[in-house]
């Protein structure tokens, strides 16, 4: 038996071609400009009906692309401008917020996953730990690779919380990421140059190597942070001038960033100036540095110099797949590498190097010729190729 209530009204209201809620005709799709500066909004005329599950999609990108927190929907003013701009749309609440934005990651996860098994590239990963004020210890682990189409991807693969910073602890979270991911085949891992990411590299060199997934059992798996070591060297030459430095930072107080303090300081130099006419103590101590700064410079050189060398004066030490990378560049090619090793180094260091370099050349050649010439038979490609004439040797 039905009851009385107010269900009959909440219908009418609904179906009510009076309702100016209800005068869209959603059946009918309205044209939409092309719009410069918005992701897919150029381009030619497109269609739009309303669609209230596109709109929650949309706003969980939105909470997402800009950081925003999730109490963002329940806000006053949003609900205003929501109310002009489409009052059809029934605004969520934060908590299933937060579920669409949860949902957009199990979404965006699925299609990385088919991405990855798709694309036949290896995948070179970065990572990056650090501790929080909270005094909890966090990894970042970012992959990157070529897929078939020749686009170069980015995506961060884990954000996590780490038991430390040991070497295996770090070696064992990102292998599980791995595992979870689906990803058998690394080509680099690039790390700062922390002891502990030594050991963490030598534990996924001896887990991967077994399965095949390394390029010649892990010997080019290791690539030192380029960025981090010129901050070292920076540092390891500021070290030198730290009395200057300091002498800045008392003058500009609550500086974090060294660079920006002393950037800063470049954009003050007049008011430095009377501040010497008013204090000849200062005076006295800015010509003392001044004639002092040339030895300080001499010595700031050696210490980054000797830096320097620890990273990069041994081609022993260096990954050599930063060499390849500018052979395989048609703008530099392997004349090119030879002659700037050669004005950066001895000619027996210079020739030394460019052995080693082509000899790591045949190995990548060999490592990749099963899977790029498997149709081929073995009489039509030869190892060793000439480097200076590939096209003459290999061409059929």
């Amino acid at each position: 038996m039905k009851k009385n209530g107010t269900g009959s009204l909440k219908y009418h209201i609904g179906s009510c071609k009076k309702n100016p809620s209800n005068v869209v005709d959603t059946s009918q799709g309205q044209l939409v400009l092309p719009r410069k500066g918005v992701e897919g909004g150029e381009g030619n005329l497109s269609t739009w009906r309303f669609d209230q599950e596109a709109c929650r999609k949309g706003l969980a990108q939105m909470i997402l692309i800009d950081e925003l927190p999730f109490k963002f929907v329940e806000s006053e003013g949003f609900k205003k401008f929501m109310f002009v701009a489409c009052p059809r749309f029934h605004i969520p609440s934060r908590t299933t917020m937060t579920r669409d934005a949860y949902q957009l990651y199990l979404d965006e996860r699925v299609k990385i996953k088919q991405l990855l098994r798709s694309s036949c590239s290896r995948v070179c990963l970065t990572t990056d730990t650090w501790t929080s004020l909270q005094r909890v210890n966090y990894l970042c682990i970012t992959a990157h690779f070529i897929d078939n189409d020749w686009k170069l991807n980015k995506k961060i693969l884990n954000f996590c919380p780490i038991s430390s910073h040991k070497g295996e602890s770090i070696g064992m979270v990102i292998e599980k990421c791995l595992l979870n991911w689906g990803i058998d085949k690394l080509f680099t891992v690039t790390v700062d140059n922390a002891s502990s990411n030594d050991v963490a590299i030598g534990y996924l060199r001896k887990k991967f190597t077994p399965r095949g997934g390394l390029v010649q059992n892990g010997k080019y798996l290791h690539m030192r942070c380029m960025a981090h070591i010129v901050n070292l060297i920076v540092v390891e030459g500021l070290k030198e001038m730290n009395k200057s430095v300091e002498r800045v930072r008392g003058l500009l107080d609550m500086w974090n960033s060294t660079y920006l303090m002393l950037d800063t300081a470049q954009n003050f130099e007049r008011a430095f100036e009377r501040f010497e006419e008013q204090d000849t103590n200062f005076k006295f101590e800015l010509e003392r540095e001044r004639l002092n700064s040339n030895i300080d410079f001499n010595v700031m050189a050696i210490k980054m110099k000797e830096k320097y060398d620890k990273y990069w004066g041994d081609i022993d030490k260096m990954n050599l797949l930063m060499f390849v990378a500018c052979v395989l560049d048609p703008r530099q090619k392997l004349k090119y590498l030879e002659f700037t090793l050669s004005e950066m180094s001895s000619s027996e260091k210079a020739c030394e190097m460019m052995q080693k370099l082509k000899e790591s050349l045949y190995e990548l050649f060999d490592e990749y010729k099963p899977p790029l010439h498997g149709t081929c038979s073995q009489s039509s490609v030869s190892t060793h190729v000439s480097i200076g004439e590939p096209q003459q040797k290999m061409k059929r």
